[in-house]
């Protein structure tokens, strides 16, 4: 697609004039297989079945690592944020999706083979049953409300998105069994939990 080729495209701007020892990327998806087929891109559809890790590695001729954005930042936060790297943490975000991770000592849990925690049902403000990415997760609110969440100012508007997360991440805690769930993405600007 064309935006993969610009995405390519601008990999290679950034890269120029450095000795590339090798790629490495938390990625809006799921990768299956050795070329990282992308099988699951909610915000990318046209993306999906391209060979990530294949184009990437042809690209730069370097070893590269890619994992679901969720994973690089749930690490990131139990190394070096506010997570932990004893026992069982989650990270959730919650930006133009939703989704978690759950990590054990510090590493992401490999008995889960997919992360895709936006997709639980959850009862929307009127008892109905709902995803709870559609409910709380920004691509979403822009499209029900054709404003940017941080446009928002109805208070109303947000206790209900809190309502929404919060249902999330009890289910979370129920099914996870963690010590501690650190909370994070572009939406938490503005979600008060």
């Amino acid at each position: 697609t064309a935006g993969f080729a610009k995405f390519l495209g601008i990999l290679q701007e950034v890269a120029k004039g450095h000795n590339i020892s090798a790629v490495a990327g938390g990625f809006p998806g799921q990768l299956k297989g050795e070329d990282g087929e992308l099988v699951v891109a909610t915000n990318l559809p046209e993306w999906r079945g391209l060979p990530l890790l294949r184009e990437l590695r042809q690209l730069f001729d370097v070893p590269v690592y890619i994992a679901n954005d969720v994973e690089m930042c749930g690490l990131g936060e139990a190394r070096f944020g506010a997570g932990i790297t004893e026992g069982v943490m989650a990270y959730y975000t919650v930006s133009t999706g939703v989704n978690a991770v759950r990590l054990v000592d510090g590493d992401i849990d490999q008995t889960v083979s997919r992360y895709e925690l936006g997709k639980q049902i959850v009862n929307n403000v009127d008892g109905e049953p709902q995803a709870l990415e559609p409910l709380i997760g920004g691509a979403a609110i822009q499209q029900r409300t054709g404003k940017l969440p941080h446009d928002i100012h109805d208070q109303k508007v947000w206790r209900e998105l809190e309502r929404s997360l919060a249902i999330g991440i009890y289910n979370t805690a129920r099914y996870w069994n963690q010590e501690l769930i650190v909370i994070g993405g572009s939406m938490m600007h503005d979600i008060k939990v």
